[in-house]
């Protein structure tokens, strides 16, 4: 505090950045059925290259005790692409009851240290930042549904774990995510699915904890025909 200047009022600190993504990518699979009553699948998710147009400003605002304001803004552009890896996953799903109960599970692989910039964004980011901070994760998907044909209705229930990808940090919980849901069909033809999902995580890194609870409704129609 001996340091700050007696004669300063206030000062304020302003960082802004806009992106534009733009990038295609795509997924494969192929479905088996071992049986009546049990369905295999495997898929791939093929890498996915984002182009990446970055545009910053930082401006610093200093005003002082007798009114006088200083101001200094500096502000640039940047262009780079980002690739993302290659993800596997495969899934299993059995019927039972009468297939009016299916059961299901499914998991997911992803290598995040094989992302690759085309050329770091900022200075204090290397060509390896990937590598050094990112991790391999496996996310696990689990859910059940029960049909009930006299009325076209399915209620379901549904668990998925998407772990955080990040070294260096402290998980105290986990990406783990809960889902409620019923789907309901009209005349034959006009499907409605409608689902609650609550999840929450919390990590932390040397002297700052973040701490994060997610809440959402999902509503998708579908017109069959």
């Amino acid at each position: 505090v001996n340091k700050i200047d007696p004669e300063l009022a206030s000062f304020s600190f302003h960082d802004t950045i806009d992106r534009e993504y733009t990038g295609f990518g795509g997924r494969v699979g192929i479905l088996a059925h071992a049986g009546d009553n049990v369905t295999l699948g495997l898929t791939a998710v093929l890498p996915m290259n984002l182009e990446i147009d970055e545009r910053f400003r930082q401006e610093t605002v200093a005003v002082f005790d007798d009114g006088e304001e200083e101001r200094d803004a500096d502000e640039g552009s940047i262009l780079f692409d980002l690739e993302r890896p290659f993800e596997f996953g495969g899934g299993i799903a059995v019927k039972l009851l009468e297939k009016r109960l299916t059961l299901a599970g499914d998991v997911q692989f992803t290598d995040w240290t094989q992302t690759e910039y085309s050329r770091p964004p900022a200075e204090d980011i290397t060509a390896d930042n990937f590598e050094r901070f990112y991790d391999r994760v496996l996310q696990i998907r689990a859910g059940a549904e029960y049909r009930i044909p006299e009325i076209e209705t399915s209620v379901r229930l549904g668990y998925f774990r998407d772990p955080i990808p990040f070294k260096g940090k402290t998980i105290d919980n986990d990406r783990d995510f809960f889902t409620i849901g019923i789907g309901k069909v009209f005349d034959q033809v006009i499907k409605v699915d409608v689902a609650y999902m609550r999840g929450s995580w919390k990590q932390s890194d040397n002297s700052l904890s973040e701490k994060q609870t997610s809440n959402r409704v999902l509503l998708s129609v579908a017109y069959r025909y």
